[in-house]
């Protein structure tokens, strides 16, 4: 791809600067991303997949990865953050959220973003797309479940513009129910 042709960024939420010529930009999931995903999740260090999937694994395969490129056909939702950059990584997914319906109204968060891109605004970016996403399919509520030391995903949740209603810690374990209603928040609107 020519450096040209990243002058203009695709639909989404974007540009989001990564530095060295390089960003980023944000849009709902799409079939054609299974295996974009499957490489993803294969690309994080064992730590972070740890975090996210709260288990040991190698990350995810290709059914899972068939669900979350799927999610509108199930009522879900999904967002993904692209790298754009004039390199041979120029496309590659660096971010990943999805919402997974519950049978309560509510809806389960749970994202994950690139070991070497951490730390430029795409997790928080991802949170106002789910924030969005929810209210508009109708979820009254999001609900995360991590470690109780992963704080910097519950930084994440706390700043994307719900009240808290509920955190509960049990052996190692955090609950966190957030609301998505713009009624139930000081001010009356979510960002």
């Amino acid at each position: 791809m020519s450096v040209m042709a990243l002058a203009v960024p695709p639909r989404g939420v974007g540009p989001i600067p990564l530095g060295h010529g390089r960003w980023a930009t944000i849009r709902p999931i799409e079939s054609s991303d299974r295996v974009g995903l499957l490489d993803f999740y294969a690309s994080l260090s064992q730590e972070s997949r740890y975090t996210r999937f709260m288990s040991m694994g190698r990350g995810i395969g290709p059914g899972a990865a068939h669900d979350f490129a799927d999610a509108h056909d199930r009522g879900a939702a999904g967002f993904v953050a692209i790298l754009r950059e004039p390199g041979a990584r120029d496309g590659e997914i660096i971010g990943h959220l999805c919402l997974e319906p519950l049978a309560d109204g509510a809806a389960e968060v749970a994202v994950a973003v690139a070991d070497d891109v951490r730390r430029h605004g795409i997790g928080h970016l991802l949170m106002a797309e789910a924030m969005r996403a929810s209210r508009e399919l109708g979820f009254r509520r999001l609900v995360a479940t991590m470690f109780t030391g992963n704080e910097g995903m519950r930084r994440l949740l706390l700043s994307a513009g719900g009240r808290l209603l509920r955190q509960q810690c049990r052996a190692g374990i955090n609950f966190m129910e957030l609301s998505t209603d713009p009624q139930d928040v000081p001010g009356g609107s979510l960002a």
